[in-house]
């Protein structure tokens, strides 16, 4: 997606989308839900990485695992995290071993805008784009040299430190960025053993973040070339879940990961783009745990996979109202560990889409979109996709929109391979998806912008893990899941852009409609810790430099068991952050203030069973921009 005005917020009316449908085409004129987190927005928002900016958003459910440095997994309209396919640039970012990313250690200092894609897209994206897709945008040179200094404290000794540049050097535009992050993330909470209540300190939670990248852009008349990269380290502790007041936390992850990527555009003629794209990803994890023995030993395990993905495509414009997209990928990834047998996974893709647009008396688009994909270790998989968009000429600020299509999630390297437990016969998931949604946006009295959506995904061979013989749980295409849900948003700039309301509603029904076995009493059942109903409220106001967001999160409860025994059940919570900024002007530069205060009301809550989350606490920033 390239925004056409850079002051655009969180739903720039006309911006053109590239990422999304493939082609050139305005957010609202889209067939499915798309949603833009520019500069702007991301500078309103509490917290300082891609997990903490987007689990306000409708259809979004973020499960954290402990607050600042914890694992942050991601969700889209009630599928599972692995369900979701996370790209960074447009490449893919999720790893073929998982399925998962953790979202919580990716930093927001080389992060430009998010853009999130809600509802299943595995006719444009492949494999595991079935919930939806999480395109990280980085930051890229521009022509201007600029400078930026952060630096950011917090409760729990929290400490973090930010440096960008760029500018252009050679007739290259450069930009390089860099940033640094630890804290204890000792936090208080309570612990009940239903008797007696005793305040604790979670411990082995402490963490330290590292990034850094660099990007180089080359534009040499309709021709243009980026080389990026990008490294990332991690080190935190891995506490236990609280069953007692004794914490005994030793274990500890490593993650270090290194992405390289080369994207080149190149404009033949007013109709004709052609684009071809190359990227390396290096994932590396050791988990060690000094208190579980195997085999005499300290558990120690590590996981190191390799990725990388080649493509080439061309967008051609016959007229105005038609265009057509043609491509192919190759992709390659291979895992080796010591808990996972050694394998290589080979990927061969070609998709085909077009968009047709008719103008008279209704202004009417329609997407459709093929994609083959074929794997040397499952099998191939053929996912079509129609999308619709239409509304009246004499009424363009309502448009309707619709989309039907297939999609699948290939197994894991664990689900396959695990040394013990893993399944080689198992089969890719299979999906029908079909959502339904309407756009209203006016700024008759400021930028207003409303949309509903209705989904429904139907999962069929659904992979799940069950104890076998010998107590040794194994992978099984068994299980058929239903999410039907219903998504609300809205966001409106008044006042000449002084006051900004954003409103989120998501409510959603995830539902095994399959038995396992005889009798299964989790037939008909919700999904385990997927809340129903989750909602958000953004109330804000910038003028004279100063700038202040309050924003109210509601989770709905969640059932801790398969038959959904009400007696099991993590209660439903809300909280309210807020932040207050101020931006000076100087001799030098722009030097700007933020303080946040999150879970100001001092909630007790948590996401997962066993797993606290931290109350009120603070942070201060301050950041200086050379220009």
């Amino acid at each position: 997606m390239h925004p056409t005005d850079d002051s655009s917020r969180i739903f720039p009316l006309n911006d053109v989308v590239v990422t999304g449908s493939r082609f050139q085409t305005e957010l609202q004129k889209m067939p499915i839900s798309i949603l833009l987190i520019d500069s702007a927005a991301l500078r309103s928002s509490n917290g300082n990485s891609v997990a903490a900016v987007i689990k306000q958003e409708a259809g979004v459910f973020v499960r954290s695992y402990g607050g600042h440095g914890a694992l942050h997994s991601v969700s889209l309209r009630g599928m599972a995290s692995d369900y979701t396919l996370v790209l960074v640039d447009g490449k893919r970012f999720t790893t073929y071993q998982i399925g998962t990313v953790d979202l919580g250690i990716f930093s927001l200092t080389d992060v430009e805008r998010i853009e999130l894609i809600r509802g299943s897209n595995s006719a444009l994206f492949g494999a595991d784009a079935v919930g939806g897709v999480i395109n990280i945008v980085t930051k890229k040179g521009t022509k201007r040299p600029s400078l930026d200094l952060s630096h950011t404290f917090g409760s729990f000794g929290q400490q973090s430190i930010g440096v960008t540049a760029g500018g252009e050097a050679f007739g290259i535009m450069l930009h390089v960025g860099g940033n640094v992050e630890s804290g204890k993330n000792n936090f208080p909470f309570r612990y009940s053993d239903g008797l007696i209540d005793t305040i604790l300190n979670r411990t082995g939670s402490d963490y330290s973040l590292t990034s850094f990248s660099f990007s180089a852009t080359d534009i040499e008349g309709d021709k243009s070339s980026t080389f990026s990269f990008r490294l990332s380290n991690a080190e935190r502790g891995q506490p236990n879940p609280v069953t007692n007041q004794y914490q005994d936390n030793l274990a500890r992850m490593r993650d270090n990961d290194i992405i390289g990527q080369w994207n080149v555009d190149w404009k033949q003629s007013e109709q004709l783009l052609v684009n071809t794209a190359a990227s390396v990803r290096y994932n590396h994890e050791h988990y060690t745990d000094p208190n579980i023995i195997m085999e005499g030993k300290p558990l120690s395990s590590y996981y190191l996979n390799r990725m990388a993905h080649l493509s080439a495509n061309m967008r051609y414009a016959s007229s105005e109202m038609h265009q057509w997209f043609i491509g192919n990928e190759m992709g390659y990834g291979n895992i080796q560990s010591n808990e996972v047998k050694s394998a290589v996974r080979n990927q061969f893709s070609v998709f085909f889409s077009s968009q047709h647009q008719i103008s008279a008396p209704i202004e009417f688009l329609f997407f459709p979109s093929v994609r083959y994909d074929s794997y040397n270790d499952v099998g191939e998989a053929l996912c079509p996709q129609l999308g619709m968009n239409f509304g009246l000429k004499s009424l363009p600020e309502i448009r309707l929109r619709a989309s039907y299509g297939k999609s699948y999630r290939v197994p894991t390297f664990n689900d396959l391979y695990w040394n013990v437990g893993g399944n080689g016969n198992i089969r890719p998931e299979r999906l029908l998806s079909a959502d339904a949604g309407i756009i209203v946006s006016t700024d008759i009295t400021g930028k207003i912008e409303l949309e509903a959506n209705y989904f429904s995904i139907i999962t069929k061979d659904k992979i799940i893990w069950t104890p076998g013989q010998s107590n040794i749980w194994t992978p099984h295409n068994v299980s058929a899941v239903s999410s039907n849900g219903f998504e609300m948003r809205g966001d409106a700039y008044l006042f000449d852009e002084i006051l900004h309301i954003r409103y989120n509603h998501t409510i959603v029904d995830v539902i095994k409609t399959s038995a396992d076995i005889a009798n299964e009493y989790s037939q008909g059942k919700r999904l385990r810790y997927t809340p129903r109903e989750t909602a958000s409220f953004l109330l804000g106001t910038a003028f004279s430099g100063v700038s202040v967001n309050s924003i109210y999160s509601f989770t709905g409860f969640r059932y801790l068991q398969s038959d959904n025994n009400p007696r099991f059940i993590l209660p439903s919570f809300e909280t309210v952050d807020i932040n207050l900024s101020y931006s000076l002007v100087t001799g030098i530069g722009v030097i700007s203030f933020k303080g946040e205060i999150n879970n100001l009301m001092n909630e007790e809550y948590a996401f997962i069973s066993g797993y606290p989350m931290p109350q009120r606490n603070f942070s201060f920033s301050t950041q200086l921009h050379i220009q």
